[in-house]
């Protein structure tokens, strides 16, 4: 299988709280590196200017041979911006769009190819790891990951390009759900590691919802 795996990266590969220091994305590419067999991945990065600890110091250590494609993005922080960017840049028809503190397991390329058979998009429902290391499927809601064709993708639109937390990943469900036939099960392979809650929002510079809000407000 060939596979582009985008990621939008702001400081999270090293994150000082308390006593703990974090890792969040480097234990992500980790885990897919031992999990990769002989699957051909792409990792396409969509950097806005991290400065917690630079990807170039670590990334090609961790990522055994996959294929690095790294973008540098001085813009102000949007995972949507980003994303749409990485989706260009990728060189696989295969895309899997991944937030950057997701530990990626065992079951993961399996469950990839049911997909690909069926012909539907991928939406997984992922765990959570409290602060306390307990698993549990917090949301049913959360649409942040998503397994795509290139092709279908681009009949998207892409992804809306947000500069506040919040709504985006809910626009491009819809906008899939209308498409195409949709894919959600829940997945004990994909965690989402914690990290304090501020770090989902703090390097956006409009309030949480704001151009979500705006948005609808328009319609």
């Amino acid at each position: 299988m060939k596979i582009s795996i985008c990621i939008v990266v702001k400081n999270r590969s090293k994150i000082n709280y308390k006593e703990k220091e974090l890792i969040l994305f480097p234990n992500l590419v980790k885990g897919l590196a031992a999990i990769k067999k002989d699957h051909e991945i792409e990792l396409v990065i969509c950097d806005f200017q991290s400065d917690d600890w630079p990807l170039k110091d670590w990334i090609y250590e961790y990522s055994d041979d996959f294929k690095i494609t790294l973008i540098e993005n001085k813009e102000e922080f949007s995972k949507g911006m980003g994303y749409n960017i990485c989706a260009k840049k990728a060189a696989n028809e295969l895309l899997f769009f991944c937030d950057a503190d997701i530990l990626i397991g065992e079951g993961f390329f399996e469950n990839i190819e049911k997909c690909i058979d069926s012909g539907k998009i991928w939406f997984p429902i992922v765990k959570y790891i409290e602060e306390s290391g307990v698993e549990v499927f917090r949301t049913q809601n959360g649409q942040g990951l998503c397994l795509i064709t290139k092709t279908n993708f681009n009949k998207t639109d892409g992804w809306p390009e947000f500069y506040s937390w919040g709504g985006e990943d809910h626009l491009f469900y819809y906008k899939c759900h209308a498409l195409f036939k949709i894919e959600r099960n829940q997945c004990e392979f994909l965690k989402h590691q914690w990290h304090p809650v501020e770090y989902s929002y703090k390097y956006y510079k409009n309030p949480v919802q704001s151009c979500f809000n705006k948005h609808y407000r328009k319609k």
